[in-house]
């Protein structure tokens, strides 16, 4: 495959990852809940596709990180851009908006510890923990495979947060998702066909669900409890879906084999794309600005759509441009020789 094509295909997943973060923020009201109507229906199914992409993206991304050897450097060089995103962030805010806030400052220069961009810290813990997982024997990575599906399905059942998965875009929800990614990098399913027949299945079933829920949940409830069960990250029938398909992608054909060079590139291109786009995603004044920006000037849901699809794609070219500038300039300056030398004294041990 060509660089090219594989940076388009990692731009297209990004992109998507983009909307699901975005599109959905309680700020952000595409249509009133109270409408119930056609118009809301469409939208739950919109959601629906869009959390199965994410879910799909995340395990790719687990099943790749399988292959990165454990390098400081990376581990340095992921918090080091987080932490000039941050920064950014801020200066942004403080001269754009004439406006500043000492946390969120400490958010920019501690993003780990303080949980400023969880996304971006599951990342850099999936490519830590990732070998470990991978090293694990057949009947270890079962285990740990249907503990990790029986947290969602119990989760999913009881409509409770009974394990601190948030929303699914948190630390602990990602890190499992993204190892089920890596937990089922070898597997070799037999059958393509039904693999795919079971996913479409399930995924037109959940959709169906998914649409009619909205007017069922505001009939019993007066509220959308039972709705958001369905179309959340962490519902369990859509991560079934998501690793159906992530199986599928695994056996022979034209699509299989240019997922596996991407997966598979020596640069890590997905990794660092992805990363960047979710570190800028996340940053709570870029977002409220984004939100502001849609919910008080355009009323039109298409030209809504329209805006969040523009602004993933600046998001994501933000974000590579960073990356570049980033490498360039410690290339350039000699840090990047020191950092390697930093790194390298470093003790090898997790802890």
């Amino acid at each position: 495959m060509s660089r090219t094509l594989r940076r388009t295909l990692i731009g297209l997943a990004s992109i998507l990852l983009v909307m699901n973060l975005w599109m959905w923020d309680g700020r952000l009201p595409f249509v009133g809940y109270q409408e119930n109507n056609a118009h809301m229906m469409i939208l739950q199914l919109i959601h629906v596709v869009l959390i199965v992409s994410e879910l799909l993206i995340l395990m790719l991304l687990g099943r790749m990180m399988t292959r990165l050897r454990l390098a400081k450097v990376r581990i340095v060089s992921s918090w080091l851009l987080m932490v000039t995103i941050g920064v950014l962030a801020v200066l942004l805010d403080l001269f754009w908006k004439k406006s500043f806030q000492f946390s969120s400052l400490l958010d920019a220069v501690m993003p780990i510890t303080r949980n400023a961009m969880p996304l971006a810290t599951a990342l850099i813990l999936g490519g830590v923990s990732s070998r470990w997982l991978v090293d694990l024997k057949l009947n270890q990575r079962i285990g740990l495979i249907l503990a990790i599906l029986l947290m969602f399905l119990t989760t999913t059942v009881y409509n409770r947060d009974l394990w601190g998965l948030g929303s699914g875009n948190t630390i602990l929800s990602t890190l499992l998702i993204l190892s089920l990614g890596a937990l089922t990098a070898e597997w070799r399913p037999q059958s393509k066909r039904r693999l795919l027949l079971a996913a479409g299945g399930l995924l037109a079933a959940t959709g169906v669900m998914a649409m009619i829920m909205p007017k069922i949940s505001i009939m019993l409830h007066n509220d959308m409890s039972t709705a958001s069960r369905i179309a959340s990250l962490n519902n369990f029938c859509l991560i079934i879906v998501a690793l159906l398909l992530s199986l599928a992608l695994i056996m022979p054909g034209r699509l299989a084999a240019e997922v596996e060079s991407v997966v598979s590139d020596r640069h890590n291109e997905a990794y660092w794309i992805t990363l960047g786009t979710v570190a800028i995603t996340q940053q709570p004044l870029l977002e409220q600005h984004f939100i502001g920006l849609a919910a008080g000037h355009f009323e039109n849901l298409i030209v809504k759509m329209g805006l969040l699809l523009a602004s993933a794609v600046i998001v994501i070219i933000a974000g590579g441009l960073l990356r570049w500038v980033g490498k360039w300039l410690l290339e350039r300056t000699g840090l990047m020789r020191r950092l390697n030398n930093w790194v390298a004294a470093l003790p090898t041990s997790l802890g």
